[in-house]
């Protein structure tokens, strides 16, 4: 799962990996940084930080980022934007 992945790659000591960044102790916290970093790297300088949920649906895995809507009302209207919907 992808538990046991985030785990295992915090407690490795690659430099270079994303995992080697994530600087929370709880799994909740590694999604977090994980996704800030995503939504750095997508949406540049728009000061986001991630909204981490647990799903409502274990068969959705156990968290969710649910950003979506928020970050396309921040771009809607936009020239540059790099969606025309979320």
């Amino acid at each position: 799962t992808a538990r046991l992945h985030l785990a295992a790659a915090a407690s490795t000591d690659a430099p270079a990996s994303a995992a080697s960044k994530l600087t929370r102790p709880s799994v909740r916290g590694q999604v977090a940084d994980l996704f800030a970093e995503a939504i750095e790297k997508v949406f540049p300088g728009q000061g986001v930080s991630p909204i981490i949920a647990s799903t409502a649906n274990a068969k959705f895995g156990d968290y969710q980022c649910n950003n979506s809507m928020q970050l396309f009302a921040q771009m809607k209207g936009q020239q540059d934007a790099p969606y025309k919907n979320p």
